[in-house]
Protein backbone atom coordinates (compact mmCIF):
# COMPACT_ATOMS: atom_id res chain seq x y z
CA UNK A 1 0.00 0.00 0.00
CA UNK A 2 2.69 2.13 0.56
CA UNK A 3 4.72 1.93 -2.68
CA UNK A 4 1.33 2.08 -4.37
CA UNK A 5 0.38 5.46 -2.65
CA UNK A 6 3.79 6.42 -3.73
CA UNK A 7 2.79 5.70 -7.57
CA UNK A 8 3.94 1.99 -7.91
CA UNK A 9 1.64 0.34 -8.72
CA UNK A 10 2.82 -3.26 -10.79
CA UNK A 11 4.58 -6.18 -8.47
CA UNK A 12 7.57 -5.20 -10.07
CA UNK A 13 7.59 -1.65 -9.13
CA UNK A 14 6.39 -2.38 -5.70
CA UNK A 15 9.56 -4.93 -5.11
CA UNK A 16 12.45 -2.14 -6.31
CA UNK A 17 10.41 0.46 -4.00
CA UNK A 18 10.89 -1.94 -0.94
CA UNK A 19 14.37 -2.90 -2.23
CA UNK A 20 15.19 1.34 -2.28
CA UNK A 21 14.38 1.67 1.18
CA UNK A 22 16.57 -1.78 2.59
CA UNK A 23 15.77 -3.26 6.02
CA UNK A 24 14.34 -0.35 7.39
CA UNK A 25 11.23 -0.03 5.77
CA UNK A 26 10.90 -3.88 5.69
CA UNK A 27 11.01 -3.81 9.84
CA UNK A 28 8.91 -1.07 9.84
CA UNK A 29 6.41 -3.20 8.12
CA UNK A 30 6.85 -5.92 10.50
CA UNK A 31 9.49 -8.18 8.51
CA UNK A 32 11.26 -10.17 11.10
CA UNK A 33 14.48 -9.90 8.91
CA UNK A 34 13.84 -6.98 7.37
CA UNK A 35 13.44 -8.28 3.62
CA UNK A 36 10.72 -7.18 1.53
CA UNK A 37 9.72 -9.40 -0.15
CA UNK A 38 10.18 -10.10 -4.72
CA UNK A 39 7.62 -9.04 -7.17
CA UNK A 40 6.69 -12.63 -7.59
CA UNK A 41 5.83 -13.11 -3.90
CA UNK A 42 3.88 -9.86 -4.40
CA UNK A 43 2.36 -11.27 -7.25
CA UNK A 44 0.85 -14.73 -5.40
CA UNK A 45 -0.03 -12.49 -2.42
CA UNK A 46 -2.35 -10.15 -4.76
CA UNK A 47 -3.50 -13.04 -7.39
CA UNK A 48 -4.98 -15.04 -3.97
CA UNK A 49 -5.98 -12.17 -2.03
CA UNK A 50 -9.72 -11.84 -1.20
CA UNK A 51 -10.81 -8.68 -1.78
CA UNK A 52 -14.11 -7.95 -0.30
CA UNK A 53 -12.81 -9.40 2.81
CA UNK A 54 -9.85 -7.06 2.50
CA UNK A 55 -12.03 -4.63 1.87
CA UNK A 56 -14.44 -5.32 5.47
CA UNK A 57 -11.42 -5.45 7.52
CA UNK A 58 -10.14 -2.19 6.37
CA UNK A 59 -13.37 -0.69 6.57
CA UNK A 60 -13.90 -2.53 10.18
CA UNK A 61 -10.29 -0.84 11.35
CA UNK A 62 -11.32 2.77 10.02
CA UNK A 63 -14.62 2.47 11.70
CA UNK A 64 -12.98 1.71 14.98
CA UNK A 65 -10.93 4.91 14.95
CA UNK A 66 -13.98 7.12 13.97
CA UNK A 67 -17.04 5.50 14.65
CA UNK A 68 -18.99 8.79 14.40
CA UNK A 69 -18.25 8.20 10.15
CA UNK A 70 -16.73 10.92 7.90
CA UNK A 71 -18.57 12.85 4.91
CA UNK A 72 -14.71 11.83 3.60
CA UNK A 73 -11.02 11.75 4.35
CA UNK A 74 -8.63 14.27 3.29
CA UNK A 75 -5.44 12.79 2.61
CA UNK A 76 -3.10 15.53 2.00
CA UNK A 77 -3.52 17.79 4.97
CA UNK A 78 -4.58 20.84 3.34
CA UNK A 79 -7.98 21.31 5.14
CA UNK A 80 -5.93 20.57 8.31
CA UNK A 81 -3.45 23.18 7.80
CA UNK A 82 -5.46 25.93 6.91
CA UNK A 83 -5.65 26.50 3.40
CA UNK A 84 -9.35 28.00 3.97
CA UNK A 85 -9.41 31.64 2.26
CA UNK A 86 -12.81 33.65 3.59
CA UNK A 87 -15.66 31.34 1.92
CA UNK A 88 -13.65 28.92 -0.07
CA UNK A 89 -12.93 25.79 1.74
CA UNK A 90 -9.70 24.14 1.97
Amino acid sequence: LVAILAGDATPEAIAQFGRLRQKRLGHALGFRNGNMPCANTISALLRNLDADHLDRVIAAWLTDRHPGGWEHIALDGKRLCGSRDGEVPG
